[in-house]
């Protein structure tokens, strides 16, 4: 089972059919958490990554069009967590998704 179907799974639990969502660790955004959710459910997410080309590649993808999906470029370290943190919860986040290196 991949991470998709896990989160797939935590949703159907929760009852949450669009979820609110923070990505932090998107990478490029052509294989990430976020982009799943916002292709199978219309998530609504703050998703944040170090790449230069995360905006771009979310800008030019189909789903670009039907989700309302806010890319931030911004390295996660301790001392910005919280101010990460803080942008997601402006946007009702419900579902926290880290890909830790």
């Amino acid at each position: 089972m991949g991470k998709d179907s896990i989160l797939d799974y935590i949703c159907e639990t929760a009852g949450t059919s669009k979820p609110n969502e923070v990505e932090i660790g998107a990478g490029n955004f052509i294989e990430c958490n976020s982009r799943f959710l916002a292709e199978f459910k219309g998530t609504n997410a703050l998703v944040v990554g170090r790449r230069k080309d995360l905006t771009f590649n979310f800008m030019n993808s189909p789903i670009y069009w039907k989700s309302q999906i806010i890319p931030h470029v911004e390295w996660a370290a301790p001392n910005n967590t919280n101010d990460i943190f803080s942008i997601g919860k402006n946007s009702s986040a419900r579902l926290i998704s880290c890909q830790l290196i």
